[in-house]
């Protein structure tokens, strides 16, 4: 037996749950205001620790950051001959005063194997002039043994020291070679003050003014944070009279030994406000809760439900056509648009990260050139075509450029092959299809040659214009590539042979004068599994 349930209205139905809500909320809303108040203090002292936890690991991403720039220094064939005595003009030439107003240090000091000092510079980024090292860093390094856990090319060492002018940031990396291979020829240290123009940025960072003062003993509420470089750091609040709450950090040196304490002072205002706040809007909230549950019979029936039909049956037809171009209509300014706007701007999210996974997809992301698979998927459908039997593949390596990477960095490196990039552009037509397949390699599609020499040709062109220095961070940078050459349909008809061939005869235009070879001028017998260049 089935029974059917009796029609019961949605109208009947609001009144009903309006009614018992207004009860409950009347009944608890006090007791709620008062647990809120109990519970601000609690609040601003989680934000009190989220300020220090900032301020702490500001200090261990500039360590972080010093690290990353003292490899690049100390992983260098010049510092390792330097070290060795067979390039002393290393210091004139990489450690002048710009170098450390550029990287933000106070301190260099290159050490040899037996922890003697081979350099030392030490720099006042505020007022821009050279000054002595302070001679407690030096004892500070000796009696701390920190050479003594770098033993290979992978260990390095990092913290904060306190001295006697107060308290430095350093990072220690054994000098290696280009390659980042032992052996261990000595150490590179390099040091910034935690000094008023530090705690200037920290300052702007948390908006507070921090300062740096003596160790005192900690409370109940005490908090470890661990880090990578500057390891334990303790955090601890303590709340005064008159709404005053204090944030504390102690920063322990390396090993331990000693310690200086950042701290900052602000007022609870969010929980005076708040206090006062809740007990004057409870009283407003329940007015207006009444009244606002007279009106909501009409507001119900006449606004919300049919307005929300609407919206949903857009939403129904943008699902039902699947078409994410769709959005839906607004003519209203209250809840229900901002349900729209924020939808649409869901719909506006899809299509931008579609957009971004074509993108990825289909482009190199350091040159926005065509990527190897978008080039391969290009030139495919060129073949598929067959439109065109007369098309050339040139295959370019840039000589020299691993040079240019390990004499001024990998970020200069980058910037020098977009520009190569950019100049091989202007040379290419409409037609022409470019891509980079990774690292210094870079192959070009060109269809529509007649002879020979109009390929040759081109690939002259490309070499004239490279023949002028490209300017890189006022670096005037010379790479030329060196160009193979293979032709569709002569030399392959896939564009994996095609460029395999071009590959090989790439290795043999390192070898000639011309700077590029054509695959047809190459013995193919020779053995291609011999290869002095690779």
């Amino acid at each position: 037996m089935t029974f059917k349930k009796k029609y019961f209205s949605l109208n009947k139905k609001i009144i009903i749950y309006s009614l018992v809500v207004t009860f409950l909320t009347l009944t608890s809303i006090w007791g709620v205001s008062n647990a809120l108040v109990k519970k601000v203090i609690w609040l601003e002292t989680q934000l009190m620790y989220q300020d220090m936890e900032r301020a702490v690991n500001f200090i261990e991403n500039n360590i972080s950051q010093m690290h990353a720039t003292n490899k690049d220094y100390s992983s260098w064939d010049n510092t390792s001959d330097y070290i060795a005595g067979k390039y002393p003009q290393l210091i004139e030439e990489n450690f002048m005063d710009e170098t450390f107003a550029s990287n933000l240090w106070n301190v260099i000091i290159l050490f040899d194997l037996e922890g003697q000092v081979a350099y030392q510079k030490g720099y006042d980024l505020e007022n821009e002039i050279e000054v002595q090292i302070d001679q407690i860093l030096f004892d500070q390094i000796r009696s701390s043994n920190l050479f003594d856990s770098i033993k290979t090319e992978d260990d390095y060492t990092a913290g904060i020291i306190i001295v006697e002018d107060g308290v430095m940031m350093i990072t220690i990396q054994p000098i290696l070679s280009s390659y980042q291979k032992g052996p261990v020829n000595g150490f590179f240290l390099t040091g910034r003050y935690i000094d008023q123009l530090f705690l200037e940025e920290l300052s702007n960072l948390t908006k507070y003014d921090i300062s740096i003062c003596e160790e005192q003993e900690t409370s109940q509420n005490e908090r470890t944070l661990l880090l990578p470089n500057i390891n334990k750091v303790k955090l601890w609040t303590t709340i005064e009279e008159r709404n005053w709450i204090t944030g504390h950090a102690v920063l322990y040196s390396i090993g331990g030994s000693e310690a200086k304490k950042l701290s900052y002072q602000k007022e609870m205002s969010f929980y005076g406000e708040s206090k006062r706040t809740i007990q004057y809007y409870v009283g407003i909230i329940i007015i207006i809760f009444i009244i606002n549950i007279l009106s909501v019979f009409l507001f119900v029936n006449k606004i919300i439900i049919k307005r929300l039909n609407n919206i949903l049956h857009n939403i129904g037809a943008i699902i039902k056509n699947q078409n994410t171009s769709t959005r839906v209509n607004i003519n209203s300014n209250d809840e229900f648009s901002v349900l729209g706007t924020r939808f649409n701007k869901m719909l506006d999210t899809i299509e931008a990260l579609n957009q971004q996974l074509y993108f990825r997809a289909h482009v190199d992301q350091l040159t926005e050139l065509p990527n190897r698979h978008y080039f391969y998927s290009l030139v495919n459908e060129r073949i598929k075509l067959g439109g065109n039997n007369s098309s050339a593949v040139f295959f370019m390596d840039l000589d020299k450029f691993k040079e240019i990477n390990d004499t001024y960095g990998h970020g200069v490196g980058d910037e020098f092959l977009k520009k190569f990039a950019s100049a091989v552009q202007e040379i290419l037509t409409e037609k022409d299809i470019i891509c980079r397949l990774g690292g210094d390699e870079f192959v070009i599609w060109r269809d529509g040659y007649n002879t020979i020499e109009e390929v040759e040709e081109f690939a002259k062109t490309i070499l004239a214009i490279l023949k002028n220095p490209i300017v890189v961070y006022d670096h005037e940078l010379y790479s030329l590539p060196s160009i193979g050459i293979s032709l569709y349909p002569k030399h392959g008809i896939s564009i994996d042979s095609l460029i395999d061939n071009a590959d090989y005869a790439m290795y043999q235009a390192k070898n000639s004068q011309n700077g590029y070879a054509l695959y047809s001028d190459i013995d193919i017998d020779i053995d291609r599994s011999f290869n002095p260049l690779k």
